[in-house]
């Protein structure tokens, strides 16, 4: 870089959102320091008055650990926090059964956790590896429950709209969307369409295509299912809330502020998760109770060229091979009214990935294994 007479800046060990928030802020004097600085005024105009409330967060033994230790004391006026799995010095032990990746797709208690120390309403959350992503979870009578990213987003939009509705009349109405992709569990969807009535927009996979739609919101809440999201607010929307004196205004900001405006970000989405939380009263048992998941199936098959295989935009539908489509249309035709299926073709192996929703899982699952033998039937 020096060689083409570019300058070098070294920020030490950093979680892949901070180095983000350092290059976008790069004429800010960028760095850690006003990292802190920034979530700590950020979250101490949302939650002023709030009790303290006790998190535990697993942190995949990854660089979360060490960055959320650094924030810790910063927030302890408002956190009580305890971390687990913060073993960084052993690289063979990064995601190893713990952390936000292996939660959301095992749906099982982490190494490193006992699931009788916590009840249903302790606030409990995992960071993935590089702290991109952040899920929670609970314990009712002995049994693991997930809070995923749809969760999350579900939660932001809510917290957000209730915002929004006490500014009727005070600033211009602004466009507010959710954006998530076609593995988003339909619940969460048709809470945020029949019960929020607000608009959502399927993307492919992958947070770039993700963001990208976000920001052509005045309000964008984006989430994977994995944990992967934020919430972005366009510079007009925040000019226009800068202009009204009133305490929703300035929450409204204070979110701007807090939430990661590049990237997903598992320790600022923590403390906007807890910010939620506590501006509505809710306990996780709140949170978790807004809507019942659709169960559920993901599943591959293995084929011979599954690049045969062509998607809409929001890789909802295939548009090819022939008969595809009219396949999976006829299986899903079999079961009650709400099921869905699509299928799309890994870009790095030789499979095809199936996702199925039905109304019990014995139905998902029958309705998955169904559609892969559709999937045989036309690519091998």
């Amino acid at each position: 870089v020096r060689v083409v007479g570019g300058e070098v800046t070294n920020f030490g060990v950093a979680t892949t959102p901070q180095l983000h928030f350092y290059v976008y802020t790069q004429d800010a004097s960028p760095g850690e320091d006003k990292y802190v600085a920034n979530a700590v005024a950020a979250l101490d105009a949302l939650r002023a008055g709030a009790p303290k409330t006790k998190v535990t967060v697993d942190c995949s033994n990854g660089v979360g650990y060490p960055k959320m230790a650094a924030l810790a004391p910063a927030i302890a006026h408002q956190f009580d926090v305890t971390l687990v799995n913060g073993d960084v010095e052993n690289p063979a032990v990064l995601n190893a059964k713990c952390g936000a990746d292996f939660i959301q797709k095992e749906k099982v208690t982490p190494l490193g956790l006992d699931a009788a120390a916590f009840g249903e309403h302790d606030h409990v959350a995992a960071f993935d590896g590089d702290a991109d992503r952040l899920v929670y979870f609970y314990f009712k009578d002995g049994q693991f429950s997930l809070l995923d990213g749809d969760r999350i987003a579900v939660l932001y939009a809510t917290y957000v709209k209730k915002l929004v509705d006490e500014l009727e009349g005070k600033v211009p109405p602004p466009r507010m969307g959710i954006v998530q992709t076609a593995y988003a569990n339909g619940a969460s969807t048709q809470f945020m369409t029949g019960t929020l009535k607000v608009e959502v927009t399927l993307t492919p996979t992958g947070v770039k295509h993700l963001h990208h739609k976000a920001v052509e919101y005045d309000i964008g809440v984006y989430f994977e299912a994995n944990g992967h999201g934020t919430i972005v607010m366009s510079d007009s929307f925040q000019a226009a809330l800068k202009k009204v004196d009133h305490p929703a205004a300035a929450r409204l900001l204070a979110v701007a502020s807090l939430a990661s405006p590049v990237c997903g970000d598992a320790l600022l989405d923590l403390l906007l998760c807890e910010c939620a939380l506590s501006h509505m009263q809710w306990g996780i048992q709140d949170w978790a109770s807004m809507y019942a998941d659709a169960p559920s199936r993901m599943t591959k098959v293995t084929v011979p060229d599954p690049q045969r295989i062509k998607t809409t935009w929001d890789q909802t539908r295939t548009t090819s091979p022939d008969g595809l489509q009219a396949g999976i249309d006829a299986a899903v035709a079999g079961f009650a009214p709400g099921a869905r299926s699509f299928v799309r073709p890994s870009g790095t192996e030789p499979i095809v990935r199936v996702y199925a929703e039905a109304d019990t899982q014995a139905n998902a699952d029958a309705l998955a294994a169904k559609v892969e033998d559709v999937v045989r039937e036309h690519l091998q």
